[in-house]
Order: structure tokens, then sequence, then C-alpha cells
């Protein structure tokens, strides 16, 4: 008796589910109840849209309510490969609001012969990603930083491939981000012409050339000094107009309790 209570409702659970996909599959395809009617981009941008409808699964156009379980899926995929921040939100039945802002650039450096953004938040990407007009202010950001070989790699090579153009460094950029800070804070930076990392005894060695009405100074500081709150107050010393002097100068402050100066 149990068991033929078993089969009637297993039975009458069949006879619903069906009955229910009938409906379904009728209201769909009359009505296109579940089918995915717009999806708005914020801000709009063809390069965007281009990689959102290149990675988006076209099964979703005839049913969306499954977007909002790829809805973090899309956004990610989104972001390996822009330097964006992604969202994805309902705006009514059937319609979607994609958004994107750009990721904080706070400069560029050059390593491996190429020039790379990087951000506030430790990510790397290649300066020449078609990112259309998300950082179109950014590209004429002067190229400052060169990592030196001896320096550690920006990042692992390997990792770039057609699904993921946006790395997280291996080299610690948040240093470079550190020293860019400190060395804006003067009000001679813009004189800065480029800082060369190497690495030296155990740690970084900043190379920073500074040009000048008639030549130029090779400042080296060591990077664990920084902020180098006694280094350029003590150059200052030496050299009160510094870096307003005439010549080629090299002032070497890696050297423990004493500044070297000398002509190039």
């Amino acid at each position: 008796m149990i068991r033929f209570r078993k089969i009637i409702l297993s039975k009458w659970f069949f006879l619903i589910l069906a009955l229910f996909w009938g409906t379904f599959t009728i209201l769909n395809r009359e009505y296109q109840v579940f089918r995915l009617k717009t999806i708005n981009f914020e801000p709009k941008d063809q390069v965007v849209e281009k990689v959102f409808w290149d990675i988006f699964p076209q099964k979703y156009t005839s049913f969306w309510p499954g977007l909002f379980i790829r809805e973090h899926s899309i956004c990610s995929s989104v972001e390996n490969l822009l330097p964006v921040e992604a969202t994805m939100s309902l705006k009514k039945p059937g319609s979607f609001i994609f958004s994107v802002s750009p990721l904080k650039v706070m400069g560029k450096v050059n390593w491996n012969d190429r020039n790379w953004f990087f951000d506030d938040k430790g990510y790397v990407w290649p300066e020449d990603l078609e990112t259309g007009h998300l950082l179109s202010k950014e590209s004429g950001i002067p190229v400052k930083w060169i990592l030196d070989e001896s320096s550690a790699p920006l990042l692992d090579i390997d990792k770039i491939n057609k699904e993921r153009k946006i790395i997280k460094a291996s080299f610690p950029v948040e240093l470079l981000y550190s020293w860019s800070v400190t060395l804006n804070e003067y009000n001679w930076h813009e004189k800065i012409e480029q800082i060369r990392v190497v690495f030296r005894g155990g740690y970084f060695v900043l190379k920073v050339t500074i040009q000048v009405t008639d030549g130029r100074i090779l400042m080296v500081l060591n990077g664990k000094d920084h902020p180098w709150n006694s280094q350029i107050p003590a150059i200052r010393a030496i050299l009160p107009d510094f870096p307003y002097v005439s010549g080629n100068l090299r002032i070497d402050t890696t050297f423990s309790e004493r500044i070297v100066i000398k002509e190039l």
C-alpha cells in the first residue's frame, strides 16, 4: 500500500512538473516573458561592450533569470580583461545595467622593454591594451619608473593570456606608489625625468634623474630610508639651491652618515 502511494505521488510530481514546464515554454514562446530585453552600459564604451558580449553566455538571452547565478562570473571575466571594477544589477524584469569604473592609475613603469600601468591596489596591465575611453586621460602619463633587471620582476609574464590581461604584480608596486607620493611633495618633482629601481645589497635603490637648466642631477636614494626625512634636508644643507644648480652631478645618499657628491 505504501509503495502504491509512492508511485501515485511520483506520477503526480512528474505530471505537475510537465505541466509547469509546458506552461513556461508556451509563455516564453508566445510572450517572451523570460527573454533578455536590454543591457544598458554605464558609461557607454564600445570596448567595454565588445568585451562583455564576447564573454556573455548566449543561453541567457532566452532566460534572463539565469543571470543572477552568473552575474559575479561575468563581472570577474570583464575585470580580467579590462582595468575596471564591474557591477551588474537588475533594472526591471528582463533589463540589466552593467556599470564599470576604471581602476585608479598611479603611474607607468617600464619593465621587460614594455610600458605598464599600475594602480593603487597592486594590479598592472600593458600600456598598449585597448581600453577605449576608460583611460584616455591616463594615456599621456609620462614613463618615469624603470625597473632594472636586477630588481624583482614586475609580474609573471606567463599569466597573461587571452582570458587575463589585468595581473596582480609580483613586484611590490605599492612601493612605487609610496615613493611617488613622497617625491611629488617636493616642488621640483616635475623636473624628475626618470627613476630607475635597482636591487643592491638586499634592498631597493632609487636612481632619480633630475633635469636642471644646463645639466642633470643623478640622485641615489636608499629605498629602505623612505621617506628620506634626513637625506633631502642634508642635501639642501650642502647645496642650498638644490636642485636648481648648474652642471651634471651625482648625489649619493646610500652611504651611512655621509652624502657623496661628484661631478659627472
